[in-house]
């Protein structure tokens, strides 16, 4: 909690907001999440939230993630509501549920993008599937981080 209010009060030095949705906020986008905080270089904030928060994080997630180096263990599933009044440079969805519900960002000069990946909690081998879901947003991660993070200045969406 006190890193989320750290966050809302140091706009100063903020370039870049970027915002992952998905519905429960358990697994996809706070994995992406992870994954762009990690590669973000200083300036850049990132932020999760859900259309329809759950609990808890998914504990396959994080453990998943903590094989591959990203710590969740203190992050905790958030609404669209935790992030209001933030002004958000991209907003990435990363399921169909998040797109449909927010079909629009407030903020017209917002980027949205849209990649939709399989929840792996609904997967009949959750705990292999998370892995695998995993990969897919890291692979997804390096590509955005690439484009969103590769100049000074603000940056550009990716084609």
């Amino acid at each position: 909690m006190e890193d989320d209010k750290r966050r809302l009060l140091s706009g100063l030095n903020v370039r870049v907001r970027i915002l992952v949705l998905c519905s429960g906020n358990v697994a996809r986008s706070q994995m992406l999440a992870g994954f762009l905080r990690q590669r973000a270089p200083e300036g850049v904030e990132v932020y999760s939230a859900g259309t329809k928060p759950e609990a808890r994080l998914w504990p396959p997630v994080v453990e998943a993630m903590r094989e591959v180096g990203v710590d969740l263990s203190q992050e905790r599933p958030k609404g669209i509501e935790a992030v209001d009044g933030l002004r958000f440079d991209y907003v990435i969805s990363v399921c169909d549920a998040a797109k449909e519900a927010c079909p629009i960002w407030p903020d017209p000069e917002t980027v949205r993008l849209h990649r939709s990946f399989p929840d792996p909690r609904s997967a009949e081998n959750g705990e292999k599937a998370v892995r695998a879901v995993r990969d897919e947003l890291r692979k997804w991660a390096d590509e955005l981080a690439a484009t969103l993070f590769a100049a000074s200045q603000k940056p550009r969406a990716p084609e």
